[in-house]
């Protein structure tokens, strides 16, 4: 990821292209990221299940999201000295990209003296046609994991709604804008907290069950925000949602183990994000086309009826695999 975030550095601190077009090399910037970040997933996957015990998978991501809310704190005040800052658009972001690309160079230098353990199945590299013969395999015989797949598919009307949160209630009460920060502060605050809980709840109850809580949180912020009567709200609102966002990943990452089991975990992990990415398209492109046609108040409705039939289908159609028999897989070679 490095290489596209250094390039946007010097587009936003330097180049800074302006003009009705200008919008069209930010973009593609943006477009290498996203690319790097779906390159880098799996591979991290890979990494981190050959780095951790599978018995403390959940509390070791739920410390190591918790540090990383942390870290997103300290970054938000960062941000706010940058944009309150004397330094013009765009080149206040390039600098921040700047610090970025800093942080990870750093970060990736840590990681040269690191050793891992090898793994207990080396696995041949696959041909084309074999790792394609495998993915259509999964998706034929894992029930299960379809299943779960379905369910997040509804999840994904939560992603055009996080944006929309400090809109929606910005119009409805007319408080400043700098109250943005309490915002934030509550929102990662209950993250990094919720990361913790949400990761020792899937190692004693299941990580089916920390999705699970993740998921209801995101519905609780959203129906308190239909119901929202004072500021009041509005704070629960973003603790709600702290609480959601902190309690998805470590759940959804250990999910992802626990699906493929003693088989390709990468593969897993690729194939939902794969899968998932146009609904998450669709549905910011259908939140963006109606928010100008259509009440704000009847996109948090239409997002909370989805999130819901999301939450049942989690609930009452996906077996926890850390408990279902594999017997039903029967991955091709």
């Amino acid at each position: 990821v490095m290489p596209p975030i250094l390039m946007m550095a010097f587009a936003f601190a330097f180049f800074a292209p302006s003009g009705p077009y200008a919008w069209l090399y930010y973009y593609i910037c943006f477009i290498l990221y996203g690319l790097a970040i779906g390159f880098l997933l799996p591979i991290w996957a890979g990494f981190l299940h050959r780095a951790t015990n599978r018995d403390s998978r959940g509390s070791f991501f739920g410390v190591s999201f918790a540090f990383n809310s942390i870290g997103g704190f300290m970054g938000g005040f960062l941000v706010k000295i940058l944009l309150a800052s004397t330094i013009p658009f765009p080149q206040n972001f390039g600098i921040g990209f700047f610090i970025l690309f800093i942080s990870i160079a750093v970060a990736t230098a840590v990681f040269v003296g690191f050793r891992i353990k090898e793994p207990d199945n080396n696995t041949e590299p696959k041909t084309i046609s074999q790792f394609i013969a495998e993915t259509k395999a999964i998706f034929r015989t894992h029930s299960n994991f379809r299943r779960y797949l379905v369910a997040r598919i509804f999840f994904t009307a939560n992603f055009p709604v996080i944006s929309l949160y400090a809109v929606f209630m910005q119009a409805k009460f007319g408080f400043d804008i700098s109250t943005a920060g309490i915002f934030t502060i509550l929102n990662v605050v209950a993250l990094g907290v919720s990361s913790y809980l949400s990761g020792k709840i899937g190692d004693r109850f299941g990580h089916k069950t920390a999705l699970i809580y993740s998921f209801s949180a995101h519905l609780l912020a959203i129906i308190t925000a239909l119901l929202a009567q004072s500021m009041a709200w509005v704070y629960i609102i973003f603790v709600f949602l702290g609480m959601g966002l902190g309690g998805f990943m470590p759940s959804s990452m250990n999910l992802i183990y626990e699906f493929a089991g003693d088989r390709d975990n990468k593969l897993y992990m690729a194939m939902i994000d794969t899968f998932l990415a146009p609904f998450i398209l669709i549905a910011l492109i259908l939140a963006g086309s109606l928010s100008g046609v259509i009440p704000t108040v009847w996109l948090f409705i239409g997002a909370g009826i989805l999130i819901l039939i999301g939450l049942v289908l989690m609930a009452f159609t996906v077996k926890d695999p850390s408990i279902q028999s594999n017997t039903e897989i029967n991955i091709l070679t």
